[in-house]
């Protein structure tokens, strides 16, 4: 929305455009105030506001494991700059109802889509480092129910390799004695 606010103002501020165009640009630019308004103040997560407008950051802390250390703070930096240029609340400092005007309002967007852009990847950085701690955990739990598996399971194909050497060696066994007891009754049969 501000980068539309500031293409507005480009296009006012090139004197090319009637009166009644920067009108139309005017109602479009107080829109999209109101709504970058809406999003900045209304903007919720289980009911705390995700961005201030007071010059404090929002912090959330966020619990990512088993120890008091295993957590991830995220902080959305304060989006002040644009409460102070009046570009939320109010549009004041969004006229582009002038040559003048919006040129200003130029001046005013490019510092709010700055701090935007900085808070942004403030955000995108906390994203990344819970992306992390998820594929983390997810790996730990893992390999602690494979673990739990070989404790609690026999491993079947071991068990089957030494029940059939167990069956191989019974069978060859047997056979052996057979054989030996057949060489000893033919040799007693010679003797008769």
């Amino acid at each position: 929305m501000l980068q539309r606010v500031r293409q507005l103002a480009v296009q006012s501020s090139s004197g090319t455009y009637s009166t009644a165009d920067r009108t139309n640009m005017q109602s479009e630019v107080t829109s999209l105030s109101a709504e970058m308004n809406n999003i900045v103040t209304g903007t919720q997560f289980n009911g705390n506001n995700l961005f201030s407008t007071t010059g404090t950051a929002a912090t959330f802390n966020i619990q990512a494991g088993a120890n008091a250390s295993d957590a991830v703070t995220l902080t959305s930096a304060s989006l002040s700059t644009l409460a102070t240029a009046n570009l939320v609340g109010g549009a004041a400092n969004l006229l582009v109802d002038t040559t003048a005007h919006a040129t200003t309002t130029i001046a005013n967007v490019d510092a709010a889509l700055a701090q935007v852009n900085a808070t942004s990847a403030g955000l995108g950085a906390g994203e990344s480092e819970l992306s992390a701690a998820v594929n983390n955990l997810t790996s730990g739990a893992t390999n602690l129910t494979a673990a739990r598996s070989r404790i609690q399971d026999t491993d079947y194909s071991a068990a089957s390799t030494q029940l059939s050497k167990a069956q191989i060696l019974s069978q060859a066994s047997t056979a052996m004695i057979a054989q030996a007891n057949q060489s000893a009754q033919g040799v007693l049969s010679l003797l008769k």
